[in-house]
């Protein structure tokens, strides 16, 4: 199937396919800039410590003081690697399920350790964790994707890799 053929479809289905490859974009930008940045995770217990400061939420900022800032390396590989791999998963519709679980839970958890500190911030968060569980829910968002071509290939497997 040729560009033009997609283009010309009626179906919905390849809008959410773009958002996907798009969203899954964004967040491996993202986790690359992270991975390629030698003071990414030396830096991060000053960010997880500017997250607590103020934030609104007695429970997230005892689990930032108590685990994420102790445990800062770990974070930093942990969110990185989720990041580039989420992404890298949703832009080529592979394990896309399972990808779009991971990236609503690190969505999740950057809303509520960061959403206060401006509407940007919490506004993102919330657009993302949205578009994510759309995404999830939508079995549209498998079309032209590495899911759906495996599906076809193994038909036992459709229904975990094609719906939710």
């Amino acid at each position: 199937m040729g560009l033009k053929q997609i283009l010309e479809r009626q179906d919905k289905a390849i809008w959410l396919r773009l958002i996907g490859f798009f969203l899954g974009f964004q967040w491996f930008s993202a986790g690359i800039e992270k991975l390629l940045d030698p003071n990414f995770a030396g830096a991060l217990p000053k960010t997880l410590g500017f997250f607590a400061s103020q934030n609104p939420s007695g429970w997230m900022v005892s689990l930032i003081n108590n685990y994420f800032i102790p445990q800062a390396g770990v974070f930093a590989v942990l969110v990185s690697w989720g990041e580039t791999l989420g992404g890298l998963a949703l832009m080529l519709g592979l394990l896309t399920n399972l990808a779009l679980l991971g990236l609503i839970f690190l969505n999740s958890v950057f809303f509520l350790a960061a959403g206060w500190t401006g509407p940007s911030t919490l506004g993102l968060n919330l657009l993302m964790g949205f578009l994510e569980v759309v995404l999830l829910l939508a079995s549209g968002s498998k079309y032209i994707s590495f899911d759906e071509m495996i599906a076809q290939k193994f038909p036992r497997i459709k229904k975990l890799l094609l719906s939710l």
